[in-house]
């Protein structure tokens, strides 16, 4: 009996040592794998840490190049807008002076110029000194419009007033390429607006000049004025032109650039003419849009805010500007 019992618990303990011994390699095997584990898992944390490292100097790097880049072109465009004034003074001061002497020969203020001949090279001499100086003027406006510094002159401004004035002016040239233009205003209603008068006026006759430019003989612009829903001022030009292609569309507000099509190359210019009216529409809080078929023509549709729907009208005489203040003069002398 006492020897059963011996060798039961002999066996008993002979089972434990042998599970205890399988638990402990199976814990060594545990630990082992878990070293194992957490040396690859260290290893990864570092070589991603190293890697963030070295995306955090790159990073770094790309800001400060992008800096440099920043200040090489806020000083580029600072020398540019430096240079594009001071040429402009030094080009303007004898463009002034050739075109006020040829005034004086083509008037023959001093005495006759001769011959028909001489008369037209002055009155050529004349022309091309305007339309360079013309040129010249757009230029330095839409270099002062990239710095931010085009200050506007604002007042009490007559439409109808204003697009009859230069409608006037553009109709000599319009008639000397055959083409008709028209002016639909409102005569009985009175359209009163508050912006810069010289920088619309300045709109204006590039609108009218690309109109006259491209617009072949016997053709027609018409330009039109109305009151919006909205209480804007809406003037449109429109013309039977040549028209633009809508693949050419997206390039006819960039600066210095012109469709590519033998008429536009033989009208010539700076192509400034639309970037210059779109960033002159834009600073008074308009827009300027642009319609355009191949062979039908163009559509140019100025909307601008700040119309005046009661003008108190001012007290004595208004005279207008300019020669029509001239010739009011005359007329009542």
């Amino acid at each position: 009996m006492f020897l059963s019992v011996a060798v039961g618990l002999t066996v008993l303990f002979c089972g434990s040592s042998v599970l205890l011994l399988i638990h402990n390699r199976d814990l060594k095997n545990h630990n082992r794998a878990l070293m194992l584990g957490g040396t690859e898992a260290w290893a990864v944390a570092m070589a991603a840490r190293e890697e963030l490292q070295r995306a955090q100097e790159g990073w770094h790097q790309t800001v400060a190049d992008l800096k440099l880049a920043r200040d090489e072109a806020i000083a580029a465009n600072h020398a540019r807008a430096m240079f594009v004034a001071g040429m402009s003074h030094e080009l303007r001061t004898p463009l002034n002076a050739i075109i006020g002497f040829s005034e004086v020969l083509e008037l023959e203020l001093f005495g006759a110029v001769g011959s028909p001949r001489n008369r037209e090279y002055v009155s050529d001499i004349r022309e091309s000194g305007q339309h360079l100086l013309s040129m010249i003027n757009d230029i330095l406006d839409m270099s002062k419009i990239d710095a931010g510094k085009m200050a506007l002159h604002e007042g009490i401004i007559d439409v109808v007033h204003m697009i009859a004035s230069c409608c006037r002016i553009m109709r000599t040239r319009a008639a000397d390429a055959d083409v008709d233009l028209e002016v639909d205003v409102p005569q009985d209603q009175p359209l009163h607006i508050m912006a810069d008068e010289v920088r619309l006026k300045q709109v204006l006759f590039n609108l009218l000049s690309n109109a006259v430019k491209f617009t072949p003989a016997g053709g027609k612009i018409r330009v039109s004025a109305r009151e919006s829903g909205q209480r804007d001022l809406v003037i449109t030009v429109q013309d039977s032109g040549i028209g633009i292609a809508a693949e050419h569309m997206a390039l006819v507000f960039e600066p210095f650039r012109q469709v590519d099509d033998s008429l536009g190359r033989r009208a010539g210019g700076t192509g400034l003419g639309l970037a210059l009216s779109k960033a002159l529409i834009t600073i008074h809080g308009g827009d300027l849009q642009l319609a355009s078929t191949v062979g039908e023509g163009t559509i140019v549709t100025v909307t601008l805010p700040n119309l005046i729907s009661q003008l108190v009208p001012a007290k004595g005489p208004q005279l207008n500007e300019g020669p029509e203040r001239v010739l009011s003069w005359l007329t009542e002398n």
